[in-house]
Protein backbone atom coordinates (compact mmCIF):
# COMPACT_ATOMS: atom_id res chain seq x y z
CA UNK A 1 0.00 0.00 0.00
CA UNK A 2 2.98 2.60 1.03
CA UNK A 3 4.69 2.08 -2.39
CA UNK A 4 0.79 2.33 -4.77
CA UNK A 5 0.76 5.86 -2.67
CA UNK A 6 4.40 7.16 -3.32
CA UNK A 7 3.30 5.90 -7.03
CA UNK A 8 0.16 8.20 -7.11
CA UNK A 9 2.20 11.26 -5.38
CA UNK A 10 4.93 10.50 -8.15
CA UNK A 11 2.63 10.23 -10.69
CA UNK A 12 0.76 13.39 -9.31
CA UNK A 13 3.70 15.57 -9.46
CA UNK A 14 4.74 15.02 -12.60
CA UNK A 15 1.08 15.83 -14.25
CA UNK A 16 1.45 19.34 -11.63
CA UNK A 17 5.08 20.10 -13.10
CA UNK A 18 3.62 19.39 -16.79
CA UNK A 19 0.75 21.66 -16.08
CA UNK A 20 3.08 23.70 -15.32
CA UNK A 21 5.30 23.65 -17.99
CA UNK A 22 2.88 24.10 -20.23
CA UNK A 23 1.64 26.85 -19.32
CA UNK A 24 4.77 28.73 -19.15
CA UNK A 25 6.36 31.46 -21.26
CA UNK A 26 9.60 31.18 -22.62
CA UNK A 27 11.74 34.07 -24.06
CA UNK A 28 14.06 33.49 -27.09
CA UNK A 29 16.52 35.90 -28.54
CA UNK A 30 18.17 36.31 -31.92
CA UNK A 31 20.48 33.37 -31.04
CA UNK A 32 17.74 31.09 -30.86
CA UNK A 33 15.21 31.84 -32.39
CA UNK A 34 16.07 29.58 -35.96
CA UNK A 35 16.62 26.88 -33.94
CA UNK A 36 13.65 27.24 -31.83
CA UNK A 37 11.10 27.69 -34.97
CA UNK A 38 12.98 24.94 -37.03
CA UNK A 39 12.99 22.60 -34.50
CA UNK A 40 10.37 19.86 -34.87
CA UNK A 41 11.71 18.09 -31.81
CA UNK A 42 8.88 17.78 -28.80
CA UNK A 43 8.70 15.61 -25.36
CA UNK A 44 5.84 13.50 -26.50
CA UNK A 45 4.90 12.08 -30.21
CA UNK A 46 2.62 14.25 -31.74
CA UNK A 47 3.27 17.47 -30.04
CA UNK A 48 2.59 20.51 -31.74
CA UNK A 49 4.27 21.95 -34.79
CA UNK A 50 3.03 25.41 -34.20
CA UNK A 51 4.76 27.77 -32.76
CA UNK A 52 3.48 31.49 -31.75
CA UNK A 53 6.09 34.33 -31.20
CA UNK A 54 4.91 37.23 -29.76
CA UNK A 55 7.16 40.58 -30.03
CA UNK A 56 7.19 42.06 -26.53
CA UNK A 57 8.58 45.22 -25.41
CA UNK A 58 8.56 46.57 -22.03
CA UNK A 59 7.53 50.30 -22.97
CA UNK A 60 4.29 48.94 -24.10
CA UNK A 61 3.87 46.08 -22.53
CA UNK A 62 0.81 47.00 -21.06
CA UNK A 63 -0.39 46.23 -24.41
CA UNK A 64 1.10 43.09 -24.76
CA UNK A 65 -1.42 39.57 -25.54
CA UNK A 66 -1.40 38.15 -22.05
CA UNK A 67 -3.78 35.91 -22.91
CA UNK A 68 -0.99 34.05 -24.73
CA UNK A 69 -1.85 30.89 -21.81
CA UNK A 70 -5.23 30.44 -22.69
CA UNK A 71 -3.92 29.49 -26.43
CA UNK A 72 -4.22 25.48 -26.79
CA UNK A 73 -1.97 23.05 -29.37
CA UNK A 74 0.76 25.60 -29.93
CA UNK A 75 3.86 26.40 -28.33
CA UNK A 76 4.45 30.22 -27.26
CA UNK A 77 7.34 32.54 -27.41
CA UNK A 78 7.90 36.02 -26.47
CA UNK A 79 11.27 37.95 -27.96
CA UNK A 80 12.19 41.13 -26.70
CA UNK A 81 11.78 43.41 -29.62
CA UNK A 82 14.58 46.11 -28.41
CA UNK A 83 16.99 43.10 -28.11
CA UNK A 84 16.39 41.14 -30.93
CA UNK A 85 16.51 43.34 -33.73
CA UNK A 86 17.75 41.20 -36.31
CA UNK A 87 14.83 38.52 -35.95
CA UNK A 88 12.50 41.85 -36.11
CA UNK A 89 14.17 42.96 -39.28
CA UNK A 90 13.98 39.95 -40.99
CA UNK A 91 9.99 39.49 -39.98
CA UNK A 92 9.15 43.42 -41.08
CA UNK A 93 8.50 43.94 -37.18
CA UNK A 94 8.11 47.67 -36.63
CA UNK A 95 6.21 47.96 -33.42
CA UNK A 96 5.53 45.61 -30.63
CA UNK A 97 3.55 43.70 -29.49
CA UNK A 98 3.26 42.17 -32.77
CA UNK A 99 2.29 38.10 -33.15
CA UNK A 100 3.39 35.25 -35.77
CA UNK A 101 1.93 32.22 -36.43
CA UNK A 102 4.71 29.56 -37.60
CA UNK A 103 4.18 26.50 -39.10
CA UNK A 104 6.80 23.91 -39.90
CA UNK A 105 9.14 27.22 -39.54
CA UNK A 106 7.20 29.26 -41.83
CA UNK A 107 5.23 32.45 -41.29
CA UNK A 108 1.37 31.29 -41.45
CA UNK A 109 -0.56 34.89 -40.17
CA UNK A 110 0.95 37.70 -38.59
CA UNK A 111 -1.18 40.18 -36.24
CA UNK A 112 -0.01 43.45 -35.76
CA UNK A 113 -0.67 46.73 -33.68
CA UNK A 114 -2.80 49.63 -34.99
CA UNK A 115 -1.04 53.55 -35.01
CA UNK A 116 -2.09 53.87 -31.21
CA UNK A 117 0.32 50.57 -30.46
CA UNK A 118 -2.74 48.80 -29.40
CA UNK A 119 -3.01 45.16 -30.42
CA UNK A 120 -6.28 44.29 -31.00
CA UNK A 121 -6.84 41.13 -32.01
CA UNK A 122 -8.70 38.51 -29.52
CA UNK A 123 -7.53 34.99 -28.07
CA UNK A 124 -10.50 33.39 -29.77
CA UNK A 125 -9.65 34.84 -33.67
CA UNK A 126 -5.87 33.53 -32.54
CA UNK A 127 -7.29 30.27 -31.74
CA UNK A 128 -9.56 29.61 -34.18
CA UNK A 129 -6.20 30.22 -36.96
CA UNK A 130 -4.91 27.81 -34.84
CA UNK A 131 -6.87 25.18 -35.05
CA UNK A 132 -7.40 26.21 -38.70
CA UNK A 133 -3.77 25.30 -39.02
CA UNK A 134 -3.98 21.68 -36.33
CA UNK A 135 -6.68 20.68 -38.94
CA UNK A 136 -5.63 21.10 -42.07
CA UNK A 137 -1.87 19.17 -40.24
CA UNK A 138 -4.26 16.24 -40.37
CA UNK A 139 -4.06 15.35 -44.14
Amino acid sequence: MKNYVKKISVTLLLCICYHSYAQQEFWITDSLFDTTINNNDSFEDGAPDIIVVEFWTEWNSKNAFDDWKKLTGVRYYRMDFESSQETAKKYGVRRAPHIIIFKDGYVEEEYKVDLSFKLSVTVEKVQKRINELLEASKF
